[in-house]
């Protein structure tokens, strides 16, 4: 089984219902769907209904941004400005996130994680 780690845009999609968002997160159902905990926390910013967000939660694995996650996320910051990338620091931790638990990252923002080494994209 793998794990497919939702970013914020993703989960916002799919809880506002986007069809063809949602049709692909059914696709993914067999596996491990999981979010990082700064999309928990940019959700949770977003949205006020909290049942919405519990029930979502519920159904979910919530990855921890952890001391290896601050490591990975340093090197893929330096590793990013080094090639005068422009980096998003959200997007540098849900990367790093994504990589120190071997998850395929589901994003609509591809161009943001795709020069991150290491990253898996679905």
């Amino acid at each position: 089984m793998e794990k497919i780690c939702l970013d914020s845009s993703v989960i916002l999609e799919f809880l506002r219902g986007e069809q063809t968002t949602v049709e692909k997160v059914k696709y993914y159902a067999d596996e491990e769907i999981c979010i990082t905990s700064l999309s928990l926390f940019e959700i949770t910013s977003i949205i006020k209904k909290v049942e919405i967000v519990k029930q979502f939660i519920n159904n979910v694995t919530v990855l921890p941004f952890n001391e290896n996650c601050g490591h990975i996320a340093s090197r893929i910051y330096d590793n990013l400005r080094e090639k005068n990338v422009p980096v998003k620091m959200n997007s540098v931790l849900t990367a790093a996130t994504c990589i120190d638990n071997g998850a395929f990252l589901f994003t609509k923002s591809r161009k943001d994680y795709e020069k991150i080494r290491g990253l898996k994209l679905v």
